[in-house]
């Protein structure tokens, strides 16, 4: 530290001294201690020279504190403090400027941004999203999400004002609002209906009007779309008949020569209504097409009741299946009903009868007495054959019922089962009696054939049976 001076200083030199203080940016007392002059001489010096013109008195300020935060609504304010006279002042903050996103009928706007006046500022790099919903109706109950494309923002909703671009550095002075400016997409591919016996025309904006949109097409907001047709069905009724029964039945369009060929013999008269359905339904065409059960008689509705199967009606159906009646005797039931009288007549055709001569098709009672002989005896349901060969063997008298279970029971795939004797006693209650054998029941048929009688003996004491005459009786058969 340097040595204080006690010596009287000239005016100049007090100037100068004061100057070099102010120049150094150390608080007075710190450049007296410096320099070793007293403070309190210093300060004299300052106090009768401040008025010379070659005097820098000026304040030297702190960096200042906020007292005030700004806000988007207010100012705010900040004091300073001299390092000279300990003096303050105070400034105004300018308030908080406002960059508000409008996705302008789109949605995720990026969140609203505050910016520092005479700061630079980066707009949001994020960019909303904007679609719209083509809904078509009119068969086809669907939607289609188109989107649009972000294209940038603007000051005015319409596009008329000032661009920015997402990312970019925005310097101003002021609020904004920017709106997203969206490029109308194409309307692109459609989904094409299906509805049997029309050919699709295209979707339209209105039911019955003419604008019709296509994949080139400028979509501006949300619409509904509507389908639009032309009937293809044949103009003669017959036609027509024959056409209908391609594509329920087949699923298809008709071929002309099978639309020609099956027209020509409805209109001759050799054959009706039921009979050429007949044709359809039987046909190897249909059979490739491999229908469970339950779609053959959901078809069967469409096509001769002319509506979608009932609850009740369709579980109706399945148990006559079950049962071990064919198909064709499922669809005769559907070909001479009331129902497919009248769709006959819409078109002008007499409906006539199924004609179905399979032996399994010729009497209900005989082929559901046989269907319960393979389910009981062998376990399994019917093979086709089969059961036309034992449906045949007893209506034609061949064999009697008895001789038909016994066909069953000693047949090589009866045989090949090995039952025990108490398993054989067991069969022939469910085949004979329509019951499960009784305790004391069966410990004397085992008995019988512990005794030395053979099976074929324990067979007839069943088959001979007043119960199994009951059987016969309820299946129609003597």
């Amino acid at each position: 530290m340097a040595t204080t001076r006690n010596k009287r200083v000239p005016m100049q030199e007090q100037i100068k001294l004061i100057n070099e203080c102010r120049k150094s940016g150390l608080t007075d007392a710190d450049w007296c201690r410096e320099n070793g002059i007293a403070p309190s001489t210093f300060y004299n010096w300052v106090n009768i020279l401040v008025p010379h013109e070659n005097i820098q008195a000026e304040h030297k300020y702190d960096a200042g504190v906020v007292i005030k935060e700004p806000t988007t609504t207010e100012n705010g304010v900040k004091t300073y403090t001299c390092k000279v006279c300990e003096g303050t002042k105070t400034e105004s903050i300018p308030r908080l400027l406002r960059i508000i996103y409008n996705a302008n009928g789109g949605s995720g706007a990026p969140d609203t941004q505050v910016k520092i006046q005479n700061q630079l500022l980066v707009l949001s790099s994020k960019k909303p999203t904007k679609t719209y919903n083509a809904n078509v109706e009119n068969i086809a109950n669907v939607s289609k999400n188109i989107t649009c494309t972000f294209k940038n923002w603007n000051t005015q909703a319409n596009g008329s004002g000032t661009n920015y671009n997402s990312g970019e550095s925005y310097t101003g002075n002021q609020d904004l609002t920017l709106y997203a400016q969206w490029e109308n997409p194409e309307i692109g591919t459609l989904p094409i209906p299906n509805r049997p016996d029309y050919i699709f025309d295209g979707w339209y904006t209105e039911l019955n009007g003419e604008n019709r949109v296509t994949p080139p097409t400028v979509i501006t907001g949300d619409m509904i779309l509507y389908a639009h047709w032309t009937a293809d069905v044949p103009q003669d009724p017959i036609e027509a008949f024959v056409a209908r029964l391609y594509k329920k039945i087949l699923g298809r369009k008709a071929d002309p020569s099978g639309l020609k060929a099956w027209s020509d013999v409805l209109k001759s008269g050799k054959e009706q209504g039921a009979k050429v359905a007949q044709g359809f339904v039987d046909s190897e065409e249909l059979k490739k097409r491999n229908l469970s059960d339950d779609a053959y008689i959901h078809a069967l509705y469409r096509i001769f009741f002319n509506r979608e199967a009932d609850g009740g009606g369709l579980e109706a159906w399945k148990s006559v299946l079950d049962s071990g009646l064919s198909r064709m005797h499922v669809f005769k039931g559907f070909a001479e009903s009331n129902e497919f009288t009248k769709v006959c007549d819409s078109y002008g055709i007499i409906r006539g009868y199924a004609d179905l001569t399979a032996p399994m098709d010729q009497n209900e009672g005989v082929t559901k007495f046989v269907a319960r002989c393979y389910k009981l005896c062998l376990g399994r349901t019917v093979d086709e054959s089969g059961l036309n060969g034992w449906c045949n063997q007893i209506l034609t008298g061949t064999n009697t019922a008895k001789e038909a279970a016994c066909g069953f029971v000693f047949s090589n795939e009866f045989l090949k089962k090995n039952l025990s004797d108490t398993e054989y006693i067991k069969v022939l209650y469910g085949v004979f009696m329509d019951r499960e054998a009784d305790g004391s029941g069966l410990v004397a048929w085992e008995k019988v054939l512990r005794d030395g009688q053979g099976r074929e003996h324990v067979f007839n004491g069943f088959a001979d049976s007043p119960e199994f005459r009951e059987i016969c009786a309820r299946y129609g058969i003597e």
